[in-house]
């Protein structure tokens, strides 16, 4: 008994360290699949291209974790490693601590996602089709096409 309260306050402990993780800045090293949990499976929501730069917190398991729309997206640890020189994440506009707003968009096929509202910019991922990804902003380019900015 006494045994078993060790081992169930030392498997507390050891959870509430690994919670209080810092997220850390990994990039990819080649294209990775993005899950997540949608109802009770684990589908694939999306990829991330090669280069890419993501904060993601450390598990013990074979995967990281990492913020992906309204929730929690895993990539698998093989396809990150630390980033490389002095390559930083920009959010000059504060994009990222800008408030929810209540649009969705839904894609109904593998959409492409660039870094700019512009077919001229580099694509860095692509979103998987019939799900549901938060909208901060709608942007116009020089040709007055709409696009979205999505979290």
């Amino acid at each position: 008994m006494y045994k078993q309260a060790v081992i169930l306050l030392l498997m507390l402990f050891t959870a509430s360290v690994s919670a209080a993780l810092p997220a850390r800045y990994m990039q990819t090293i080649e294209n990775a699949a993005v899950w997540a949990q949608i109802g009770d499976k684990m589908v694939t929501v999306g990829n991330i291209r090669a280069g890419q730069i993501i904060a993601v917190e450390p598990t013990a398991a074979s995967y990281y974790v990492f913020n992906f729309g309204l929730g929690k997206g895993f990539i698998d640890k093989g396809h990150l490693e630390p980033v490389q020189g002095r390559q930083k994440v920009e959010d000059g506009l504060g994009d990222l601590n800008k408030p929810l707003s209540n649009q969705n968009l839904v894609t109904w096929k593998d959409t492409q996602v660039y870094n700019a509202p512009s077919v001229g910019s580099a694509p860095f991922g692509v979103l998987a089709d019939n799900l549901r990804y938060p909208i901060l902003h709608k942007l116009k380019d020089r040709l007055n096409q709409t696009w979205y900015q999505i979290r």
